[in-house]
């Protein structure tokens, strides 16, 4: 690949120019002074990515008004979806502590020392760990760490494994239902924390290595019980990994959570950030067929979801 040079700001708006994004809405200075303070071009730019050029190699009818409302709703739900990763891995710790509470035949220390053997490099990481707000707990647990204390310095990949070799033990079914969805909530929870871009794919297909995106059996059969997209929609709506893997969160949460609170809480954030930010200028979007669908798609899911015993 070659190198691109480096451009300024008023090149930058140039080259956006000259492949058709229009400045209607948003004039050239205030173009300009969003690039400057509210984000940079790389970023903004992805989002071109949702549309296509015409014959003549330009954008049609791309205002980059566009762009920057795709950036901030893009921005809303990184947010949310980080709320929903978080209150997930929450509820996932809570189920393992109440599962061990409650048998009489783990002490909550051997666990983890299968764990550590398993895999050492997770205990090697946690006893590394010397400049992280846990340091001080950490420093108590040296040669043993029960349950509860690992839960509260291991990272999300080691809590993965911790769940998988438990449940593999006491109740296997749990195991093969949840982990794909965990799975794909980690995906998203790494995207959304490292503040990664989200809605700059919706209409490309996620590939690894040159093969394409499968979408999860327990996601696809969940929502085509739902009754309310066609089989054909879910097919291939579902092979957007960022709608597949936030569906699945959604899907993943509800069976977790034994909190309604948070549940609601949750949920209601979403209701509003779809049902009112999401709308607050649906006229930019109204003539993408694509992008409309997506959203109607998702909406729909996530309301039957929602309602769903």
């Amino acid at each position: 690949m070659s190198r691109k040079e480096k451009l300024t700001i008023d090149s930058q708006i140039e080259h956006l120019m000259a492949e058709g994004v229009q400045f209607n809405i948003m004039s050239i200075e205030e173009a300009t002074d969003f690039l400057m303070n509210k984000t940079y071009y790389f970023k903004l730019k992805s989002y071109i990515k949702n549309y296509r050029k015409s014959n003549n190699g330009k954008f049609s009818n791309l205002e980059f008004a566009y762009l920057v409302e795709l950036s901030v709703l893009d921005a809303h739900f990184r947010s949310k979806v980080l709320d929903l990763c978080l209150s997930i891995e929450h509820q996932l710790k809570t189920m393992i502590m109440r599962s061990i509470t409650e048998n009489e035949q783990e002490d909550g220390f051997s666990i983890i020392q299968e764990l550590f053997e398993t895999d050492p490099q997770i205990k090697d990481d946690i006893l590394r760990k010397t400049n992280s707000a846990s340091f001080d707990l950490r420093s108590h647990y040296v040669d043993e760490i029960p349950v509860w204390v690992f839960l509260e310095l291991c990272s999300y990949n080691s809590l993965i494994k911790l769940f998988s070799l438990y449940y593999e033990k006491v109740d296997s079914k749990v195991c093969k239902n949840l982990i794909p969805l965990i799975y794909s909530s980690k995906y998203l929870r790494n995207a959304a924390a490292h503040n990664s871009c989200l809605l700059n794919s919706l209409r490309i297909e996620y590939s690894y290595q040159g093969k394409p995106f499968r979408s999860s059996p327990k996601v696809v059969s969940t929502v085509r019980k739902l009754k309310v997209v066609s089989p054909k929609s879910i097919e291939r709506i579902l092979h957007n990994r960022v709608i597949h893997d936030f569906i699945a969160s959604l899907i993943l949460f509800k069976e977790i959570c034994k909190s309604s609170k948070m549940y609601s809480n949750v949920m209601t954030d979403f209701e509003e950030l779809f049902k009112i930010r999401f709308l607050e200028h649906s006229d930019y979007f109204s003539g993408d067929p694509l992008l409309t669908s997506k959203y109607a798609f998702v909406v729909k899911v996530f309301d039957s979801l929602k309602m769903m015993d």
